[in-house]
């Protein structure tokens, strides 16, 4: 009984030794890689906050930036289009470019960062019915080249973000 009493004390020492060991090793003692492992845990919770809050802040912000450069005065329309263009699926369309944009396209170029696209989408009474917006921002989301798409409805609303 004894000597039973004693194995069983050994392997209960063993296993707490073993479960000791075993959770030391996934613990890191280098405060470094600490410090890594928990930056990169606080830079996903950010991006996580920033895909919640960034679009309608772009939103606001891009609505804003259209209306102060006075985009349908001030800019031109996209080259090879006119206003009301027809897309044949009930809908005209009329495309507004900034200078950013303007100048690539004339020079047969990729859009750049810094281009701004704004397409009214009009029904065919030439009543407007949404305006969609396409900025090109730096660091914005590299899957997307960049792009960030905004649709408004004609009052200033966004209705979606891309």
């Amino acid at each position: 009984m004894k000597a039973t009493n004693l194995l069983l004390i050994f392997l209960l020492s063993l296993c707490f030794i073993y479960v000791g060991c075993k959770s030391s090793e996934q613990k890191s003692d280098d405060p470094i890689e600490e410090a890594v492992e928990k930056t990169e845990e606080m830079h996903e919770k950010m991006e996580e906050k920033m895909a919640v809050e960034a679009p309608p802040k772009l939103a606001a912000e891009l609505w804003g930036l259209i209306h102060a450069e006075e985009y349908k005065e001030h800019w031109k329309m996209m080259p090879g289009q006119q206003a009301f263009t027809d897309e044949g699926d009930g809908k005209l369309v009329t495309t507004y470019i900034n200078d950013t944009a303007f100048n690539a396209v004339q020079n047969g170029e990729v859009l750049p960062e810094g281009s701004i696209v704004v397409r009214e989408i009009y029904d065919l009474e030439k009543t407007l019915q949404t305006i969609n917006v396409k900025s090109r921002i730096p660091g914005f989301d590299e899957a997307k080249d960049d792009w960030f798409s905004v649709t408004y409805d004609p009052g200033g609303k966004p209705l979606s973000y891309d």
